[in-house]
């Protein structure tokens, strides 16, 4: 790790640059708000970062579906796939509010094949134990996103990784500076004996029950659904207007599914609240 002098001055020069700031903002946990106004990326970054601090599916699924609408070629300069700040956001969310990976793994195949790129393809596998992985970034979103997934061994990698590195803020990459600087203080600040027997039961208790959550939720979802869809062709059926004008509905709901499904996006996970809450569970 470098002098305390230098990661203070660090510190001090991003209260300068907003998107620096507020996602050093963000892995405190720290809301960020801006009175200026904010361009379209900009504004996903803002808006992802908030939904997932408040817990709120809406906001972050307002500002996925911006992005996630545009697939980029190869060779594209979109700030959303060379921007390794807004991809971390989007990451986060999509791995929180349980979104198909498909379109964020798309985007990855077209970033600069690096650490960092490697890192992120491994979170979204949950391969949190990698050597090959950015340990300080795995580390950061593990705390804030799947705390259960930090272990003893991702504690002792990151802070080997980080003390080892003497020339850290020689390194460019602004996201690999941040999170070492908040891993490390967050692994100091811990002090936890994360190698007893009694922790490690209780870490694989708190898994398995948020796993069942996210299995009971989606059962209960894809059960609503089907009531739902039940619902609709009975009456259809008893209601001789409507049998009528069944293609139309059919199509005009064929034109609409894009947006019925962006409505729907993160219900599953507003269901998997409820569940937790019901047992007592205040986790993220």
């Amino acid at each position: 790790m470098v002098p305390l002098e230098i990661r203070t001055n660090y510190l001090h020069k991003i209260a300068d640059n907003w998107l620096l700031f507020s996602f050093n903002e963000f892995l405190s946990r720290q809301k960020h708000h801006v009175t200026n106004e904010l361009n379209e990326i900009d504004s996903v970054y803002l808006d992802g970062i908030n939904g997932i601090l408040n817990n709120d599916a809406d906001l972050f699924n307002k500002a996925f579906s911006i992005v996630s609408r545009r697939v980029p070629q190869s060779g594209s300069q979109s700030p959303f796939v060379h921007n390794d700040f807004l991809i971390f956001v989007l990451i986060a969310g999509i791995v929180k509010f349980d979104y198909d990976k498909l379109w964020i793994n798309q985007i990855l195949k077209l970033k600069a094949k690096n650490a960092i790129t490697t890192t992120f393809e491994n979170i979204l596998t949950n391969d949190f134990g990698s050597k090959s992985n950015s340990q300080s970034v795995a580390f950061c979103f593990a705390y804030l996103i799947c705390p259960q997934e930090i272990t003893k061994d991702l504690q002792d990698a990151t802070y080997n990784e980080i003390t080892s590195n003497g020339n850290l803020f020689n390194d460019k990459n602004d996201l690999v500076k941040l999170c070492s600087i908040r891993a490390f203080d967050l692994i100091i600040l811990s002090r936890q004996i994360t190698d007893t027997q009694r922790f490690d039961s209780l870490i694989l208790f708190q898994t398995k029950f948020i796993n069942r959550v996210k299995i009971a939720a989606k059962i209960i979802y894809n059960i609503l659904i089907l009531l739902v869809v039940v619902g609709v062709y009975k009456l259809v059926g008893l209601t001789p207007a409507l049998k009528e004008r069944a293609n139309d509905i059919a199509i005009v709901t064929g034109i609409l599914g894009a947006g019925i499904g962006n409505y729907f996006n993160g219900f599953s996970f507003k269901i998997e609240v409820v569940i937790r809450k019901m047992f007592g569970h205040r986790g993220n």
